[in-house]
């Protein structure tokens, strides 16, 4: 009885507080709809329209059976790349926690379940302890001990080819087709009807795309205006180029060194790895999932093309990426542009003011923005006992976190502590829906030349023009390999 009022208590809480919130009494007033895109991937803000609601049994009941979760150290309540899988005791105010205990109470109280959770066994690291643990503990034991799993974002081919991953596709009760599962990266991750790896709304607020940044004051003291930016974007005619005339003269000698480094103020300045995005943003896959194999876009003329105009950009000298440490110079105020691969959450601890923008196109003629959208990876083990609960859990939790965690996020983060106006959130939103595209080999790779955007990011990484002849050398190696790699994909 208790548990019940304080579930009541806490509803009636999370509701006041989202809905003043939409109202306007407190951060923007102006919420927009959910766009088409957005509505599709299941992956941006939340709608009304109760498509969220699965299709479960009414009398499906597991006689207070326990589904047990494994995750990372900090990877269940935090700031940095965690989720919100279960909670104890929500904190006062802090409404992702409390719309996390909330979710969970209900479908505990409709399906007579329990959950548990592990996250002291290895850390978000990107030392591969999480594969080491399913191979050394989970594999070598055999034993039914975990039934989903949400995994650093690291690349979980062992994983896959020591066949500890149940296929989530052939699990009872999961319909892809709900807006609470993120279609366009299971469809990435999909080979026909087998699915290893799944990301739906459990896995927020944890999901992420870099993004093209704008110091908004540096740009008002060039005689520019944000909202001229966005309306590029919704014109089409922002590109790599645009970019280029943008940050045109933006160079200043700050530390009065006598030579560019870390130190100056630039047009843009970023680590190395931000011109690479420029590669995909030009809508190239790199290695990708057919019908009859794995394939690859790195040697057509668009891909060649891509990586000379990215070093064109790198080349430029009010450009400045060649230092890791570069990183920091956008929040440091001294440099008009960036791009930004961590979690946008980090905006709010900052003095500036910032606009967010999709990367830019390779030109106009191209018909769309391309955003690279990543996650920790949910998977199944392939030693749970109980497929059907398995599968109902996987489907209640999804569309449980689509009705609270994502509209919690969505208003209560980004809404309120993260997007500065209209145009950034306008963006964001087609950034993780029609926008949104992302890379198999992310997460199953069967190579390291091809990790990461492969040759067409070591390329732009090392300011390297010899590209085409760099690819062709590796190019019948690799179709080997993913070759065999493709038929692990559709074992039995």
């Amino acid at each position: 009885m208790k548990h019940g009022i304080v579930l009541l208590l806490i509803g009636a809480l999370l509701n006041s507080a989202l809905a003043s919130c939409q109202n306007g009494e407190s951060g923007p007033k102006d919420t927009a709809a959910v766009s088409d895109g957005t509505a599709e991937t299941g992956s941006g803000t939340p709608d009304e329209s109760g498509s969220s609601t699965d299709d479960l049994p009414d009398d499906l009941r597991f006689d207070g059976k326990s589904f047990r979760m494994l995750t990372y150290k900090w990877g269940n309540i935090g700031e940095g790349w965690s989720n919100f899988l279960l909670v104890d005791e929500p904190e006062e105010g802090d409404l992702l926690q409390l719309a996390a205990y909330q979710r969970n109470a209900e479908i505990e109280a409709r399906f007579d379940v329990a959950f548990e959770l592990e996250d002291t066994q290895f850390a978000f690291d990107n030392t591969q302890s999480d594969i080491a643990y399913f191979l050394n503990v989970i594999g070598s034991s055999g034993d039914d001990m975990y039934d989903m799993a949400v995994l650093q974002g690291s690349d979980k081919s062992t994983l896959l080819t020591e066949d500890l991953l149940y296929d989530i596709g052939s699990l009872p009760y999961i319909n892809w087709d709900k807006p609470y599962y993120i279609q366009n990266m299971n469809d990435t991750y999909a080979c026909g009807s087998h699915r290893y790896v799944m990301f739906s709304d459990i896995q927020y607020p944890s999901i992420s795309t870099p993004a093209f940044f704008v110091n908004i004051g540096m740009l008002n003291d060039r005689g520019r205006r944000v909202e001229e930016l966005y309306q590029m974007v919704e014109d089409g005619t922002w590109t790599v180029d645009a970019v280029l005339t943008l940050i045109d003269g933006m160079y200043k000698d700050v530390n009065n060194d006598e030579k560019k480094d870390v130190g100056d103020e630039y047009g843009y300045g970023c680590h190395p790895v931000g011109p690479v995005y420029f590669w995909p943003a030009a809508g190239l896959k790199g290695t990708y999932m057919t019908d009859t194999g794995l394939a690859f876009d790195y040697g057509t003329d668009r891909a060649i093309a891509a990586v000379e105009k990215a070093l064109t950009f790198v080349e430029n000298p009010y450009v400045f990426c060649s230092d890791w440490a570069a990183g920091t110079m956008f929040q440091e105020g001294r440099c008009l542009f960036t791009t930004w691969t961590q979690e946008l959450r980090m905006i709010r601890e900052w003095d500036i003011k910032v606009g967010i923008l999709p990367i830019p196109k390779y030109d106009e003629v191209q018909d769309r923005y391309y955003a690279v959208v990543s996650d920790t990876p949910l998977v199944v083990p392939a030693t749970i006992g109980d497929p059907d609960f398995v599968g109902a859990m996987l489907e209640a939790f999804s569309a449980g976190s689509y009705k609270y965690m994502l509209p919690a996020f969505y208003t209560n983060f980004m809404q309120q502590k993260v997007f500065q106006d209209d145009g950034s959130r306008a963006n964001w939103e087609r950034m993780m829906g029609e926008w949104s595209t992302c890379e198999l080999v992310r997460v199953f790779c069967p190579d390291s030349r091809i990790e990461n955007f492969g040759t067409a990011s070591a390329c732009i990484q090392s300011d390297f023009h010899g590209y085409a002849s760099s690819w062709g050398k590796q190019e019948e190696a690799l179709k080997n390999i993913c070759s065999e790699y493709y038929q692990i994909f559709l074992k039995d």
